[in-house]
């Protein structure tokens, strides 16, 4: 629990998640198309190596 704490209180930690949450966001709608494409893909190679 110490350890997880002290990188909390790290404020480059907290830029970092702030940084990660940001180009998230900004790129959402990129995301969750290529999420989509990975899911279809991964649909087909299922159908296919049965």
């Amino acid at each position: 629990m110490r350890k997880r704490k002290t990188v909390f209180q790290n404020p480059g930690f907290f830029f970092a998640a702030g940084f990660f949450v940001g180009l998230f966001v900004k790129f959402l709608p990129f995301f969750f198309v290529l999420m989509l494409l990975f899911l279809i893909a991964g649909g087909i190679c299922k159908c296919f190596s049965n």
